[in-house]
């Protein structure tokens, strides 16, 4: 049978089909480039497979002579090419059997099996080949990889919170946490990080870039699994763009005059990312769809945007609009004002001498409840809810001034510091409207 000869393209194509730890381990032996890829064509691209490729030595070099043309007795640079990949071979027997091992003892202890630095390191090597290089800011942590890594091999697709994706920089090795084993024993076990839920976009951004990174992985470590296939940057920049623009954070409700009533909380809008996140992995486990097109089909799935995005703004805008009233510098409750508040002795319930008693139930001006003017000192009404933590008012255009109601500086009052209030003075009347 005629030696195995590859053309330049199908050189270059089977170089890209072999798993980052079997590459790094090839290359770290000094295996030919030649040889590797004769081993990716046909189908050796796994550790475990070129383990159980020969059984003695004497056999591997027999297959390496008929199947690859490369014969140790031709000559000192041909033998150096076979003793290179007999030495990865060996390594690659070594290693199967004791991960074997390893694996069965873990699992029968229920523990996540860890990563080696090699094969973490090949990953983030692999990856940066293909793209470009990385800051250990976004590098997906090792733990973080162990985990997710436990999950797709016992095919357990399910999303994970933000606050369980960490970065190589966040990643804490000594961390141990005692537990009682099935058998009764205490154990040492690795304990799991977490980190606060993002609080702004680019957080946002940021920690899905660290989530697909991990993906990316994943996928360049099992090359054989379909459903972490051509996962690339763009699919999560597209996604992130879509959260945040104006059909998700950015959509806001308008009156007929056009001023704004009701938009999604930002703590809803992480509710609805993971609920899309949940529906994709839902999709590859139930109906074998790739990752890439799963995550694409559901963050366009209407039901999932109504059931939780949609639907929960327009339940607090309703709410909102039957708890509050702005009207002269006054909140009410209810939505109106109640019958004998005032200074007038009224008639009825709420007047004087009515059995519900005295003045009313007006509550307490917002100005007092925020402690802060309600005036800018040029005579213009302050948006309460622009200086309300609780509120955050994004009308645009708003007809109350979006200004500090304690320096009049072009900041709410929960974000003033005395550094703004020495500088009051010379934004006082200053302001011309909303922000």
């Amino acid at each position: 049978m005629a030696p195995l000869v590859l053309t330049a393209a199908e050189k270059t194509a089977a170089l890209e089909m072999g798993a980052s730890d079997l590459k790094f381990l090839l290359q770290k032996h000094g295996v030919h480039e030649d040889l590797q890829a004769g081993l990716f064509h046909v189908g050796v691209r796994t550790i475990p497979v070129l383990a159980t490729l020969a059984t003695t030595l004497t056999e591997l070099k027999d297959i390496v002579k008929d199947e690859f043309g490369v014969d140790a007795a031709a000559g000192i640079l041909e033998r150096v090419k076979v003793a290179n990949l007999l030495v990865a071979w060996e390594a690659a027997t070594s290693r199967t059997k004791k991960q074997s091992e390893i694996e069965g003892e873990l699992q029968s202890r229920n523990l996540v099996k860890p990563m080696a630095s090699s094969e973490y390191a090949g990953m983030v090597t692999a990856w940066e080949r293909r793209y470009w290089q990385l800051d250990e800011d976004v590098i997906p942590a090792r733990s973080y990889l162990e985990k997710r890594a436990e999950l797709i091999e016992q095919n357990d697709y399910k999303a994970e919170s933000l606050t369980t994706v960490i970065t190589k920089e966040q990643d804490d090795p000594d961390i141990l946490v005692p537990v009682w084993s099935s058998s009764g024993a205490l154990q040492m076990r690795k304990g799991s990080q977490t980190v606060e839920e993002p609080r702004n976009a680019e957080q946002l951004r940021k920690r899905l870039k660290t989530l697909s990174l991990g993906l990316m992985f994943l996928g360049l470590r099992h090359s054989n699994r379909g459903e972490l296939q051509n996962i690339n940057p763009q699919l999560f920049e597209d996604f992130v763009t879509y959260l945040l623009g104006e059909h998700c954070y950015g959509m806001l409700g308008k009156t007929a005059e056009g001023f704004v009533v009701s938009g999604p909380s930002w703590s809803q809008l992480l509710v609805y990312e993971f609920q899309v996140r949940r529906k994709a992995w839902y999709l590859v486990q139930h109906d074998n769809l790739p990752f890439c097109d799963a995550l694409k089909q559901a963050w366009r799935d209407p039901v999932v945007k109504e059931r939780y995005l949609t639907t929960p703004v327009a339940l607090s805008a309703t709410n909102i609009s039957a708890k509050r009233n702005w009207e002269g510098g006054q909140e009410w409750e209810g939505g109106k004002k109640p019958k004998g508040s005032g200074k007038g002795k009224g008639k009825g319930k709420g007047g004087k001498g009515g059995k519900s008693g005295g003045k009313g139930t007006k509550t307490r001006p917002a100005s007092e409840r925020l402690n802060i003017s309600s005036k800018t000192p040029d005579g213009k009404p302050i948006c309460y809810g622009y200086n309300d933590v609780n509120v955050r008012c994004r009308q645009k255009p708003c007809r109350f001034e979006h200004l500090c109601g304690n320096c009049f500086g072009k900041h709410p009052a929960y974000a003033c510091s005395p550094g703004n209030r020495a500088q009051g003075a010379e934004t006082q009347g200053s302001g011309t409207g909303s922000v």
